[in-house]
């Protein structure tokens, strides 16, 4: 599975993938799964990993049409500079048009990718490979 780093491996200081079954609990598991970036993101920016990976991770379980036990892939990769993180789960796939925008108040549910872009210092959909991958400047406090 080529998740496309874009990035130059050289750089990396860390790089781990995960392979995360379809199932309520797939969420969990990968908010669990993050947890090595403690030593690469302080606290706050962590939690907001956390968050955005257990969005993205449900978004797959709930809309990818993925059966019970699928496999979806989340690597993250750290260097000196930022945390990328990428979901896919190689399912139906996705249309967006632009950047991600809040759903109007009436609407139940639809917050994962807009929440993802208010939170991530960058944000790259690859919406029919089922892709969504993230950045979190290593520096910076949380947004």
């Amino acid at each position: 599975m080529d998740l496309d780093l874009d990035a130059n491996d050289a750089e990396a200081v860390e790089t781990r993938r995960t392979r995360v079954p379809s199932s309520p609990l797939a969420p969990r598991q990968a908010r669990r799964w993050l947890g090595w970036l403690e030593h690469y993101l302080p606290p706050d920016r962590l939690d907001s990993a956390r968050l955005m990976v257990s969005e993205l991770v449900s978004n797959s379980v709930m809309h990818a049409g993925l059966a019970e036990g699928d496999t979806i892939h989340v690597m993250a990769r750290a260097d000196d500079a930022r945390v990328r993180i990428i979901v896919c789960d190689c399912g139906s796939g996705f249309e967006l048009e632009g950047r991600p925008t809040r759903p109007p108040p009436h609407v139940h549910g639809g917050l994962g990718l807009w929440m993802v872009d208010q939170l991530a210092d960058s944000l790259k959909l690859d919406g029919p490979k089922g892709r969504v991958s993230f950045e979190l400047d290593r520096g910076t406090a949380a947004r």
